[in-house]
């Protein structure tokens, strides 16, 4: 188990967090609203068949609207039970950066679980997965897209008693 708070503060890259994808998935359980459940439906798009090269006509129809339907049912299990200790945790590099598991850190955080059971990899090896909110913006999302995001950011740190590490603001630079 380690706190989620120290996961959360290992997301900083060159100045960035680099994490906004969790953010997305934390905002759209919030506000639970079928613009930001959009907006999720093509950040999945962009990070799965785009960036991985899946080509759609790979995908079983309706994979999508599946990944928002999972990803409730993920929020809803977080909310009556807590997190399922029967499923593995989630996976860290060896700085902590997250490899997989940002739909379970997002439902953590949602849920105010202070704690999270987590994976570490069987060698050293270091995860390069960018989602800062330059990746959000090079992909076409809105400024008021990326303002939320980023506002969110900023309260979920204050929430967890985190300082705000960014030395790159790339918001002000977009705005």
């Amino acid at each position: 188990m380690i706190p989620v708070k120290e996961v959360v503060d290992a997301q900083y890259r060159k100045g960035r967090f680099n994490r906004m994808d969790m953010l997305m998935r934390l905002v759209c359980a919030e506000r639970d609203d079928p613009k930001w459940w959009r907006k999720y439906r093509k950040m999945q798009h962009i990070r799965v068949i785009k960036l991985r090269k899946m080509r759609p006509e790979k995908w079983p129809k309706g994979f999508e609207k599946r990944r928002v339907k999972l990803f409730k049912a993920l929020l809803e299990s977080f909310k009556e039970k807590g997190y399922d200790m029967s499923v593995k945790g989630i996976r860290l590099d060896k700085d902590l950066e997250l490899a997989n598991g940002s739909h379970r850190l997002a439902c953590c955080i949602l849920n105010g679980i202070e704690e999270i059971p987590v994976q570490w990899p069987s060698i050293s090896t270091k995860v390069r997965r960018g989602y800062s909110l330059k990746w959000f913006h090079k992909h076409g999302f809105s400024k008021g897209t990326i303002k939320a995001l980023e506002e969110r950011r900023i309260q979920m740190l204050n929430d967890l008693g985190l300082k705000d590490r960014t030395t790159d603001d790339y918001y002000a630079k977009i705005s």
